[in-house]
């Protein structure tokens, strides 16, 4: 959510389908481009991540008037560096967890992936060149970008 009537990003879930029955939890950060997917009873997100200010799209200012801050945030937004992220998602509580960052810088993240087996996934991504140094997003966005692949296995907790 870009504003003004709301910054970062709202996870939602239904148990029973109907238009009253979301469950919805507002987090700080924008969570873009995302992918969500499960493995197991794992509920997993791949999606574009703030690397400034904790992750957070929404900075809480409040001495600005929405629309304003609306622009404000967006500006800053465009001139922070960003990643592709791997998250997990509470599907109880929809809290949002980071993971770990994948291969992806500048303009990055809208990401497919290929699942062989439970807790092994090939991740498709495109990204800015891998090589380049950590630069604000608006930069990857007039720079070439190239597809690239990662194999992810997830570790499990077997205690």
């Amino acid at each position: 959510m870009e504003g003004p009537h709301g910054w970062g990003s709202d996870i939602c879930r239904v148990d029973t389908p109907g238009p009253r029955d979301w469950k919805t939890r507002r987090h700080p950060n924008k969570l873009d481009s995302p992918l969500m997917f499960r493995d197991g009873n794992d509920v997993l997100l791949i999606a574009r991540r703030q690397v400034a200010f904790g992750g957070r799209y929404d900075l809480g200012w409040h001495r600005l008037e929405p629309s304003r801050r609306t622009r404000a945030y967006q500006l800053v937004y465009w001139a922070t560096p960003k990643r592709t992220a791997l998250w997990r998602v509470d599907p109880e509580t929809l809290e949002v967890s980071w993971l770990t960052d994948l291969p992806g810088r500048g303009d990055c993240c809208f990401p497919a992936l290929v699942q062989p087996r439970p807790g092994s996934f090939t991740v498709y991504d495109y990204s800015s060149a891998l090589n380049r140094p950590n630069r604000p997003w608006f930069f990857g966005q007039l720079a070439p970008t190239s597809i690239y692949t990662v194999d992810v296995v997830l570790e499990r907790d077997h205690s």
